[in-house]
């Protein structure tokens, strides 16, 4: 391998994992990037096929030292701070992979490729 081709395979690395940084998933056109709000999602991806609604609570640990008359005394207190969080799987078809989206406080914080997507029949005939 030359310079060259060494440079060129290097910078081709450096540009995927860069772009990989700012864009999270894509929807046809699209790319949905980390931090985005639910809504623009929403207006990009459209629907999700399915939708999980959970309220987490974080322990937050708080150290204080008080002091008495006598003595120093050391606190700890644990703070349960509520984070609402959603994860949205998207179901693209049979040739894609589908795709759940999970928001942490109204951001898109994480994007995982799930299991290959499937056709969605409809199971309700009229007879």
């Amino acid at each position: 391998m030359n310079r060259f081709q060494a440079l060129t395979l290097g910078s081709l690395i450096v540009l995927l994992q860069t772009s990989h940084a700012f864009s999270a998933m894509r929807c046809g056109n699209e790319l949905i990037s980390y931090g985005d709000h639910p809504i623009k999602v929403l207006a990009k991806c459209g629907d999700p096929a399915y939708v999980d609604k959970r309220v987490v609570y974080h322990v937050k640990k708080i150290d204080r030292k008080h002091s008495h008359a006598r003595r120093d005394a050391h606190v700890q207190r644990e703070m349960h701070i509520p984070v609402s969080t959603e994860t949205w799987v998207y179901n693209f078809g049979p040739n894609r992979f589908m795709q759940e989206a999970r928001f942490v406080d109204g951001r898109l914080k994480e994007v995982r490729t799930l299991g290959r997507g499937f056709a969605v029949r409809d199971t309700c005939r009229k007879r």
